[in-house]
């Protein structure tokens, strides 16, 4: 007998998820069927449940969302800031600019981030 991978007892078979466990109606609790969008026994609309199911969830992250929202456009804000000096680097002949500036410029950008 294997110890590595005891048998698995009575009371652990009962407690884990059945792969087959069908949905069942938030109203009435009736099994649904799995391309069924009314419940069959009270007729309520599954789908509208998933809708308010995402509204919850939307809810739950828009903090974060937010935040990240901010952080994006800042980051983005400063590539577009980099791309704008790089041109005004290279218009303004940028040959005897780029030897010392563009190195200590690349070292801030890699000491922010």
């Amino acid at each position: 007998m294997n110890d590595a991978f005891p048998p698995a007892t009575d009371a652990a078979l009962a407690s884990a998820p059945d792969p087959f466990a069908r949905a069942v109606c938030h109203g009435c609790g009736a099994a649904l069927l799995p391309s069924g969008r009314f419940c069959e026994a009270c007729g309520r609309d599954q789908a509208a449940d998933a809708a308010d199911f995402d509204v919850e969830i939307a809810a739950l992250h828009a903090p974060q969302i937010a935040k990240a929202r901010k952080w994006i456009a800042i980051t983005g804000g400063l590539y577009v800031l980099g791309g704008l000096l790089m041109f005004a680097v290279r218009r303004t002949g940028g040959d005897t600019f780029c030897c010392g500036t563009i190195p200590r410029l690349v070292g801030l950008y890699l000491q922010l981030g």
